[in-house]
């Protein structure tokens, strides 16, 4: 569902994941991608401030760029509600990869970037990507070549997380293991990919 929001256009329900693309004029394509993730503390997605608006700037640089509108938790219609957003990413990700010659991408130059919750997501990504929950059949590896995280949520700890971000994605009574699983900064390891 669109509505408007402090003259913002975002979106508060999302049944369908939809992929958005952006490409820079021929002439300044530079082979790298980015898939660009709103945020909205996992309640909204900021789809213009930060969706469209910096796909343009992506694309100003020659940057192809990709937003995508995933799925909201919500505990109404999903089950295990708290992976939906990152099985959409990672989708995103291997369609990218899938498709990068269609647009003159360099499958080894695809990174990610996300705002607040939407970072948060973009970190679980990077240091999570080899959770295979939605393959399809799907061989195309899901890793970020980098990420960028726009004032991310990066814990779901108590003291340092950002709660309203932590509800809507785990819960509020989640176990101490689904709280350390989607604190970004305790998944970090050699194979994360430069952030």
């Amino acid at each position: 569902t669109q509505i408007n929001q402090w003259g913002q256009e975002v979106y508060t329900k999302v049944n369908n994941p939809t992929l958005t693309i952006y490409t820079p004029a021929a002439s300044n394509r530079n082979q790298t991608a980015v898939l660009i993730l709103p945020g909205g503390g996992y309640t909204i997605l900021a789809a213009n401030h930060e969706g469209q608006d910096i796909a343009k700037a992506f694309n100003g640089i020659g940057v192809n760029a990709f937003v995508l509108k995933y799925r909201l938790p919500n505990d109404t219609c999903m089950f295990n509600k708290e992976w939906v957003p990152f099985i959409d990413a990672q989708a995103a990700m291997k369609w990218i990869r899938d498709h990068a010659s269609e647009y003159g991408i360099n499958p080894d130059k695809i990174g990610v970037i996300g705002f607040s919750a939407g970072g948060h997501l973009a970190s679980t990504l990077a240091t999570q990507y080899q959770l295979n929950l939605n393959d399809q059949g799907s061989r195309t590896n899901a890793k970020p070549n980098f990420a960028i995280l726009g004032y991310p949520v990066i814990s779901m700890e108590d003291a340092i997380g950002h709660a309203g971000s932590r509800i809507k994605l785990i819960g509020k009574d989640a176990v101490a293991a689904t709280r350390d699983q989607f604190s970004s900064h305790l998944q970090v390891s050699r194979f994360t990919p430069p952030t």
